[in-house]
């Protein structure tokens, strides 16, 4: 099976993000996702269809920054 890879990445950059987090023990996960809680960002689903708009957004706020 022949799968496309988003824009940026590449077979070897998918290894080296596979092979982070199957050796990452459960301890360093915690942690992690403790660490992920404590931004000032968070994690929400968008419709497919706003995606482009709320992309756009983002990089509208970080070049003000």
């Amino acid at each position: 099976m022949n799968q496309k890879l988003p824009k940026g990445w590449t077979e070897k950059r998918v290894k080296h993000l596979v092979d982070y987090y199957e050796t990452q023990t459960d301890d360093e996960a915690t942690q992690e996702d403790e660490t992920a809680l404590t931004t000032k960002e968070t994690l929400m689903q968008v419709p497919l269809d706003l995606v482009a708009d709320v992309r756009a957004l983002i990089a509208k706020q970080q070049e003000k920054s």
